[in-house]
């Protein structure tokens, strides 16, 4: 709707209630959109390089670095991430079929999206 300076302070307070390892990266991958749609894109790459050297040390999620690299039009790099959070079993890429329909809309058409898919075991488009 327009208002970053709200979305931000929401993505924010979102990242003090949750506290911790778990909500860090999410929030880092929300706040790194919301810093897309502001035209800064600048700070969504470096929430990228971010999060990349934090997983070097502790977990995060690949999905959450995948949907920065799909908003900054990196789908190389995003279908690497994918790749890897399959690779590590992940447990949100058991959400990937509906996350391509929301989030990553544009890689339905990416025969790389349906054969991530196929090998993982989910379910066909239907």
């Amino acid at each position: 709707m327009g208002d970053h300076d709200r979305a931000m302070a929401c993505v924010r307070r979102a990242n003090e209630l949750m506290s911790g390892a778990l909500g860090r990266p999410l929030t880092q991958s929300w706040l790194a959109v919301i810093e897309l749609n502001a035209e800064n894109p600048t700070r969504a790459r470096g929430a990228v390089a971010r999060l990349e050297e934090l997983s070097r040390t502790e977990y995060v999620d690949p999905l959450a670095i995948a949907w920065i690299q799909y908003a900054l039009g990196d789908h190389n790099a995003m279908f690497a991430s994918l790749e890897r959070g399959s690779e590590v079993r992940a447990p949100t890429m058991v959400f990937l079929r509906q996350v391509g329909q929301f989030l990553l809309r544009e890689v339905h058409a990416d025969a790389r999206y349906e054969g991530l898919i196929r090998r993982m075991g989910l379910p066909a488009a239907g």
